[in-house]
């Protein structure tokens, strides 16, 4: 694994670079690193859960250290539905917790189905009118 950053970058710091309202919510994640170009990395299963949530990517929080950059698959369960989502995402900041016994993790999605990005955005707009 890469070494992980304790900070958010200077030039994204303080600033909310979002273009959907993000829900707070919890939902189970289950995520995989993605094989690097060579093969090498294995494709091991880790669980988390999310902190916020928009069709366009969410934080979670896992015991695993997830590099930065860092390619990974995930099955999004949405838990008041009943459904699961299906995506692939590049990790744009990670933040030590407690001590680094947590991880909190922005993931950017990159790829994700028409039907599973049109579940979001209704869930998403569901949510926040009920808010």
């Amino acid at each position: 694994m890469s070494k992980i950053s304790d900070k958010v970058s200077k030039e994204t710091a303080g600033q909310d670079r979002r273009k959907e309202k993000r829900i707070q919510e919890e939902n189970k994640v289950v995520f995989s690193l993605e094989p690097g170009p060579d093969g090498s990395e294995p494709l091991e299963s880790y669980n988390a859960l999310t902190f916020d949530i928009s069709p366009g990517g969410i934080r979670i929080v896992s015991c695993a250290a997830i590099p930065l950059g860092a390619r990974i698959r995930m099955d999004l369960v949405l838990s008041r539905i009943r459904k699961v989502v299906h995506v692939e995402g590049t990790v744009r900041w990670v933040n030590r917790l407690f001590g680094g016994d947590l991880y909190e993790a922005g993931i950017g999605f990159s790829k994700i189905s028409p039907e599973d990005q049109l579940l979001l955005l209704s869930y998403a707009y569901r949510r926040e009118q009920e808010i």
